[in-house]
């Protein structure tokens, strides 16, 4: 199974690809590499809410990253933008699910995939066995 810190963009939605129409803008829907949890969802939309053209990602579904622009000399532009907000995605929601765990910022790679381990994880650290 893939980690947080494996999410990237790995392409273009091959339902929805982009195209050239009379609208004064081009719709781009891009995949991730593999489905995201819930909650990175909502720290990349956090992250990218007060971009220039609207980006979101839909936290039920957490594969496709939407956003367009106007003409096609920004989708490279946008495109980059968009894999420099998944990286500090990655690593803010990673931070986040180590403090939820009570572990420290440099304790190794994250083995974590979901808010539910980090939950059971907390748990099982509490729990006393003496006497």
């Amino acid at each position: 199974m893939e980690g947080i810190s494996d999410i990237r963009i790995c392409g273009m939605d091959e339902e929805r690809p982009p195209k050239a129409l009379k609208k004064p803008y081009i719709d781009l829907v891009f995949q991730l590499s593999h489905e995201a949890p819930k909650g990175w969802c909502e720290t990349f939309n956090r992250l990218v809410a007060k971009r220039e053209y609207k980006v979101a990602i839909d936290p039920e579904v957490g594969l496709f990253i939407e956003t367009w622009v106007r003409r096609n000399d920004e989708i490279e532009k946008a495109l980059n933008s968009l894999k420099t907000a998944v990286e500090l995605c990655n690593a803010e929601f990673i931070s986040e699910l180590r403090a939820k765990a009570g572990l420290k910022e440099d304790t190794g790679p994250v083995v974590v995939v979901s808010e539910e381990q980090v939950a059971l994880d907390k748990l099982i650290k509490s729990l006393n066995f003496d006497d």
